[in-house]
């Protein structure tokens, strides 16, 4: 492991810390309209995109997972390898009491379809 494995999976275990202490308040969350709560029909969702409400519905903790997302474009642009990457959440998880849940979810969704010089993807 390197400095900037080390540095990136700090800076995620960052994020990740963040994203547990705003899911304990539970009152940081934005009501929704009734309509897109539940099962939605394809215009109903077109809209809930469209109008920013799947944003708004959490902005805050949208913004820390698309910093998860980000530091997975960083480990891309910058050629490291999936088993680099796989370092870094290493890093990030260690002292997380969900580690296991952080690793399939980082790995399975923030990191999917990121794929690395040598074309190997990381989930």
């Amino acid at each position: 492991m390197n400095d900037y494995e080390a540095r990136l999976g700090n800076a995620l275990a960052a994020l990740l810390a963040a994203i547990e202490r705003h899911d304990a308040q539970p009152s940081m969350k934005v009501d929704l309209p009734a309509r897109f709560s539940g099962a939605m029909n394809l215009p109903t969702f077109e809209e809930y995109i469209d109008t920013g409400h799947c944003f708004m519905a959490n902005p805050i903790r949208n913004a820390l997972c698309n910093g998860v997302r980000e530091i997975g474009k960083i480990m891309a642009r910058n050629g490291l390898s999936s088993d680099d990457a796989m370092r870094v959440v290493d890093i990030a998880t260690r002292n997380s009491p969900n580690n296991s849940i952080y690793w399939e979810v980082i790995c399975d969704k923030h990191f999917d379809g990121i794929k690395f010089a040598n074309e190997e993807w990381v989930a």
